[in-house]
């Protein structure tokens, strides 16, 4: 059955008041369990759960074979054993269990390009992506722990559907190898950051970093996303897919204040080489991988490759429904005219004067 396109609505914008998450639950705990192998384990390679007494008559019968006069109390202690070590193992059941999926988490900033990377990675058969899912999460009230139960328990929503901005379609969840979403770095990364990599490296979840360099460009992003929204509530998509969509977006002309416009990229500049130095310095070289937002939208094709295998499923073309907002537009065509000459003399004497060379 082929997937329909996705239909993500959401907003990305890191001004939006937080809301503690709602119905993250669903009579799920998300604590993951002692008894069972970590996802990706050598004991998982199969995916399946063996039947709980494949080996338990064997076991059984060997134990009556040994001596005629084992007594009633030692064979129900010879099944009292089979049955705590098949709970142990994970075993324990009359039928198979559910697929041990690999997990995985993409930590970036808003407006980087997170939601192309999503798409891309959501359209690869074996791959179930959702978006921003702990976008109105107060992590103020949550310790490391009760911020690690809404992260495991998001990957099960991710293929249920039932996530806040999950997949809209969960045709292809039988093929499915491996699940993931995105944390803004706002969401969880900046509070716990040792705490938290500790966590996912005890888990075995995999993480991409994304990261967008030209911050201008990712101000332009902003800006524009938040003067759509504030001026055509009604209509705004912060992620067009339509002419329409596109046309209105590519129309705006945001303000260029070289004071709020450094300020915002050296505060992103910050944010990102902060929180890289952090990943690498609790993350193993081989549980990290580095997205560069400039090359994923050069050549997608060779970035998601070079991910695909960093994840390990299968190398394969993927496309997005997104459709790109500004085509061969000059840099300063971003801003209001009055704004131009002042914002490029502050660039010029900055940290980011090679900007200027698309000026």
């Amino acid at each position: 059955m082929p997937r329909r396109p996705l239909a993500y609505k959401e907003q990305e914008d890191a001004d939006v008041e937080q809301e503690p998450l709602k119905n993250m639950s669903n009579g799920y705990n998300g604590s993951p369990s002692k008894l069972f192998p970590k996802p990706g384990s050598e004991e998982n390679d199969d995916h399946e759960r063996p039947y709980a007494w494949q080996n338990g008559p064997t076991i059984i019968m060997s134990h009556f074979a040994s001596s005629k006069r084992t007594s009633l109390g030692m064979a129900a202690l010879a099944l009292l054993s089979v049955f705590l070590l098949g709970y142990k193992s994970g075993e324990l059941s009359a039928e198979p269990g559910p697929k041990h999926y690999k997990r995985f988490v993409i930590f970036a900033q808003q407006r980087s390009g997170s939601k192309f990377l999503t798409s891309l990675m959501g359209n690869h058969p074996h791959i179930s992506c959702g978006n921003e899912e702990l976008l109105h999460m107060n992590t103020t009230s949550l310790d490391i722990d009760g911020y690690m139960k809404m992260v495991i328990g998001t990957f099960t929503q991710l293929l249920e559907g039932t996530g806040i901005h999950s997949p809209s379609s969960t045709a292809h969840v039988d093929t499915v190898t491996d699940v993931g979403f995105k944390i803004m770095y706002d969401q969880g990364l900046i509070q716990y950051q040792r705490q938290l990599l500790e966590k996912l490296d005890e888990l075995d979840i995999k993480v991409i970093h994304l990261v967008r360099r030209n911050k201008l460009l990712q101000y332009v992003s902003y800006a524009a996303n938040k003067k759509d929204r504030l001026e055509n509530a009604a209509e705004h998509q912060p992620h067009p897919t339509t002419e329409a969509e596109i046309k209105a977006l590519a129309e705006i002309r945001v303000p260029g204040t070289p004071k709020d416009v450094l300020k915002y990229m050296q505060k992103k500049n910050g944010d990102v080489t902060e929180m890289s130095n952090v990943l690498t310095k609790y993350l193993e070289p081989d549980a990290l991988s580095v997205v560069n937002y400039e090359e994923l939208s050069k050549d997608h094709d060779k970035e998601m490759g070079r991910l695909f295998k960093f994840l390990g499923v299968p190398e394969q073309h993927v496309q997005t429904d997104l459709a790109k907002i500004h085509k061969d537009k000059k840099i300063h065509e971003y801003f209001v005219e009055k704004d131009q000459d002042d914002l490029k003399k502050a660039l010029k004497d900055s940290e980011f004067s090679w900007i200027l060379e698309d000026w």
